[in-house]
């Protein structure tokens, strides 16, 4: 493997225009090298207790730190118009776009791929496409999730695991080979990174709040997504609003057409004599194994999918 490629992660203060860390790695010829993890000071300095404990960066940390903006010529730098690789990067990609915009700052253009996309072409059938989930599969090193560094190393690892798994020795083989299509960001301009093997999906009809304009890009368009278990930052009717407003279609149980299984935590009080997990997950568990074009996915990155819109 001889193409060179960076592997990024970033985490947010509060909504997707508010970047307050970014992790680096570099792949040279198939090595990976970790570069750093730069705090950032989002543009408004606003913050939500959901985000901090996630990833566990509070405001006194980014005092003293640069913006993005004031950071992004660095980023360039390091680049140096090679392809950036992230896990669910249409949520990566956006938070840069659109905190540069609340920066004032045009976007240069890039390309850019993502391994939770790769994950699922190339290892089909897994109940989740997480990112601890993949590591898990994969048996690759643990890591501590949602360090912007540490997720950037495992994104990294996960692409290399595919490029030795198909045999191909650089990301444009892969990107050719599986018939992936790049991903680009631009001034104004945003192309998702997508599998173009897979046909149009059927679109149900929404309903969203008033004005709203869809995104056919987005990762929930057309999607159907189901809940189960107790959500930490919001109640069931809400995250459905949230599922229709980017045009996806809320689902109340699972079926054979459903998308995603947004996970919460469980109350085991309700749960069926003698049962461990939800009627729902035990469902979404079989039709999964019978080859379903569906996921589990954690509310953490529920809402980054939510948040992916251009």
């Amino acid at each position: 493997m001889g193409d060179r490629w960076i592997a990024i992660d970033v985490e947010t203060a509060a909504e997707r225009d508010s970047i307050c860390a970014v992790g680096m790695v570099e792949s040279v010829g198939g090595s990976l090298r970790a570069l750093g993890r730069w705090l950032l000071r989002p543009p408004r300095n606003e913050w939500n207790s959901f985000n901090i404990g996630i990833h566990g960066i509070r405001p006194q940390d980014v005092i003293d730190k640069p913006t993005l903006a004031e950071w992004w010529p660095e980023f360039l730098d390091v680049v140096a118009g090679d392809p950036v690789i992230a896990h669910h990067a249409a949520f990566d990609m956006n938070a840069f776009r659109y905190t540069l915009e609340a920066c004032g700052v045009d976007v240069r253009p890039f390309r850019f791929a993502c391994s939770r996309v790769i994950a699922r072409d190339v290892w089909p059938g897994w109940w989740s496409y997480s990112l601890p989930v993949i590591v898990e599969q994969l048996k690759l090193p643990a890591f501590d999730h949602h360090d912007p560094l540490d997720d950037a190393l495992a994104c990294g690892r996960i692409v290399n695991s595919a490029l030795s798994h198909c045999g191909v020795d650089s990301l444009d083989g892969l990107v050719a080979e599986r018939r992936l299509r790049w991903g680009m960001v631009d001034e104004g301009r945003y192309e998702p990174f997508v599998n173009i093997k897979k046909g149009s999906r059927s679109i149900i009809a929404p309903t969203p709040s008033a004005g709203v304009v869809f995104d056919e890009d987005h990762p929930l368009f057309g999607r159907l997504v189901a809940f189960t278990g107790t959500l930490g930052s919001m109640n069931r009717a809400q995250a459905a609003q949230m599922v229709a407003d980017v045009g996806g279609h809320f689902s109340a149980g699972v079926t054979t057409k459903t998308n995603y299984l947004v996970t919460g935590t469980q109350d085991f009080r309700v749960l069926a004599k003698g049962a461990s997990t939800s009627s729902k997950r035990r469902k979404a568990e079989a039709l999964i194994s019978a080859g379903a074009d569906l996921e589990f996915i954690p509310e953490d990155e529920f809402l980054q999918l939510v948040q992916s819109a251009r």
